[in-house]
Order: structure tokens, then sequence, then C-alpha cells
């Protein structure tokens, strides 16, 4: 793993003689820009790939632990416990200085032991990055940490850095690519008579045992097609959805961020006149309609999509 330096994190977060102040501010490839305290801004850069896509590019696991500590650090100097004067210290720092902090820890530090710092030995670890023994090459990293531990704040609270965000032309939201997949589960129980020709009847019944209708019902969809509807329908689990964050430049499915609108759907609906038909369930299939209405001796009734029930014609 290469030497975590000062130079390469404010090469990677845009920091130069100019910018090494209070002016530092930051732009995504969203087009928001943030400003803020500087020391914040530089942990947030450093914590987001996003904003700093370049840092270690080769070297995963050193990006990694780097984005790991400015994360660390954010929580650290942002939570409930630690001492007003650290956190003030830190607020104060420049640019720069903050990118040798977080180079320091990435450097000099025992992650295992940086995940079990909680509310008893945080001023110590936070006292020795603001204060003068960082510079000091003969004084150990801090080893200290909580027995038991204790967490510095909810598991699912981000830090709640002194940053704020300005969109283009003052929008409130910003379009993020991101690739998704979802995934649902549905099933239905119920009970239904199921029409079964009297001339069928008896042999059906005599073939095969109890799952001998299952079978019938299975080569015949259509007599309960139309009981499967979201109304009757249930689901363990509902939709599992997950996500992954992509590149601004990723190629979309849809552009303009909403699923391109279905622009005319034909339902088909069963009865023996439009009002009896338009209270039953809608039909997709055409052909799942017409062998419903055969078997009751109905009319199929078609409506496109957005017409009043009183607009039903006959398919």
């Amino acid at each position: 793993m290469p030497t975590v330096t000062a130079d390469a994190l404010a090469a990677a977060a845009g920091i130069t003689d100019t910018t090494d102040g209070p002016g530092y501010q930051l732009r995504d490839p969203y087009g928001v820009t943030y400003t803020g305290t500087p020391g914040h801004l530089v942990l947030a850069a450093l914590a987001r790939r996003d904003l700093t896509p370049d840092l270690y590019r080769a070297h995963d696991l050193t990006a990694e632990r780097v984005r790991d500590s400015a994360r660390l650090l954010a929580e650290w100097f942002t939570c409930d416990h630690i001492p007003v004067t650290h956190a003030a210290a830190f607020a104060a720092l420049p640019p720069r200085r903050v990118c040798e902090l977080v180079a320091h820890v990435a450097s000099h530090s025992d992650p295992h032991a940086l995940g079990c710092v909680g509310p008893e030995s945080l001023p110590i670890h936070t006292g020795y990055l603001t204060g003068a023994g960082v510079n000091d090459p003969h004084q150990p990293y801090p080893a200290v940490i909580d027995h038991p531990y204790r967490a510095l704040s909810g598991s699912d609270e981000p830090p709640r850095l002194d940053v704020w965000a300005a969109a283009p032309h003052g929008v409130d939201e910003v379009m993020v690519p991101v690739e998704i997949e979802a995934h649902e589960e549905i099933s239905w129980e119920f009970t239904a008579p199921i029409p079964v020709p009297v001339d069928e009847l008896n042999a059906l019944l005599m073939d095969g045992g109890p799952y001998a209708i299952e079978d019938y019902v299975d080569e015949h969809r259509f007599l309960v097609d139309e009981y499967l509807t979201y109304t009757t329908s249930r689901s363990e689990d509902g939709i599992s959805v997950t996500a992954r964050l992509l590149s601004p430049g990723a190629r979309l499915d849809y552009p303009d961020g909403r699923p391109a609108p279905v622009r005319e759907v034909t339902l088909y609906f069963v009865g023996p006149d439009p009002t009896t038909a338009a209270a039953g369930p809608p039909l997709l299939d055409r052909a799942a309609a017409d062998a419903t209405a055969t078997s009751r001796g109905h009319q199929v009734f078609a409506v496109a999509h957005g017409l009043s029930a009183r607009e039903l014609r006959t398919a």
C-alpha cells in the first residue's frame, strides 16, 4: 500500500495555495456547489468518491483507508460527545492542515482500534489531532479505547457537517444516475367456482386423484386470470430494491428520470352488457377475454385507457 501523503489528498480535493483558506468550496459532478467550514468540506471531499475520483485510483485499498478516515473524523468532530474546544479548533483549521490530519490517521492508526473509540476515549483522540502532539514523530498515536464500547451516535445518523449545498438555478433536486434492480414475489389464495363442461366432469374427477383439478386449471389459465388482481394479492416481503451509484455520464434507460408513459392501453371487460361488464375486473389479454366470454355466454367489451366505463364499446 503506498504511503498516504497530505500532498496527494490536497491535490485530489483541489486545494491550492489560493484556495487553502476560508474561500475553499467544492462542486460535484451534478452541478451542486458546497460551501461552509473548510475543514468539513475537505472531509466531505475525501469521503465522497464522486468528489475525489482520482484519489489513489490505482490503489483501491489505500483510497478506502483514506475515505474511512475522513468519515471517521467527520463523525468525531461533529458528534455530541466532542469537547467544544476541540470542535472549534478543528473548524478553524485550513483545508491543507485537515488533509495532513486525515493522512496521519490513515497512515499511523489502527483501524480496528479506531472503531472502538467511544464517548470516554474520544477527547483523547480529538485533543491529540488538534494539538501539537500530531507533529511529534516520537509521540505514538493514541491507543486508548472505550471498555465497554459505546457508539458515538446512531448507526443511521450522518455526520452533522457545516456544509451548505446550492444547485444551479436554485433548484431543490438534482438527478443522480443509479442502477436499480427491483424484485417482487406475489401470491394469491382464494376460493372461486371454476366452470367445467358437464361432459368432462366425471372423467376429470375420477382421473388423477385430488390434484387432477389442479392440472385442469393449469391447462386452462384463463379460468383464474380474472381473479389475479392486486386487490386479492399478497406478498410476504413486498418489493426488494438494490441500488448502485453510477458515474454522472452513465447511459440511462430513462434519460428524463421517469419511465416513458404508456400512451394507450386497451382493457377488456366480459359481461352480458356494458354496465355489468364494467363492474368486473379488466383483462389485458384479448384471448383470455374471448375464452372467458365463450365459457359464460357473455360479450367482450373494450375500453381505451383513460375513457370512462360509459364509453365501453363491443370489441
